[in-house]
């Protein structure tokens, strides 16, 4: 079973208003739960509590930066999916943060239609991960489940002879 589209969260760390503002009028659009923190420490805080699916984040915040939370974030959690934002003219910055695991990068001011091509594009790669990361954990638990009851393997193992 699928999670609903709109159990999928976002979680922004934007300090320019125009910005934030279009990545709320976007992420609403697509039934995304929002969460916005005002700087890296808050967001990491936020993390702690809540996973989210997306993490958007701006490159250039007091510190941590913003490259620096895209590779906590993933160490936390690598099925996050994040966009990294920047003023045009940081192509360095942009590769530094494809290299630190950022899915998708926009220059801002982004047009809308650009963010949510880049909102469609991450959370659907966030809903494959976390289905990839339940397919595969779901035969390990239920190994790990018979290892720890081995007696139920033999009663059905009886059970089936018996029958």
């Amino acid at each position: 079973m699928t999670r609903p589209a709109a159990s999928r969260t976002l979680l922004v760390v934007e300090p320019c208003a125009e910005t934030l503002a279009m990545v709320l009028e976007q992420a609403k659009t697509r039934d995304l739960s929002i969460m916005t923190a005002p700087d890296p420490h808050v967001a990491l805080a936020m993390m702690d509590m809540a996973s989210p699916d997306v993490l958007m984040t701006d490159l250039f915040l007091p510190e941590p930066n913003g490259l620096m939370l895209i590779r906590e974030t993933l160490k936390r959690n690598a099925r996050t999916a994040v966009i990294a934002t920047t003023r045009a003219g940081n192509e360095q910055a942009l590769l530094e943060a494809v290299r630190a695991g950022a899915g998708d990068c926009l220059h801002k001011p982004a047009l809308a239609e650009e963010l949510g091509v880049a909102l469609d594009r991450v959370a659907d790669v966030a809903q494959a991960r976390a289905r990839s990361h339940l397919r595969d954990a779901l035969p390990h638990a239920l190994v790990g489940d018979l290892a720890q009851a081995p007696g139920l393997y033999r009663g059905l193992a009886h059970q089936e002879h018996a029958a």
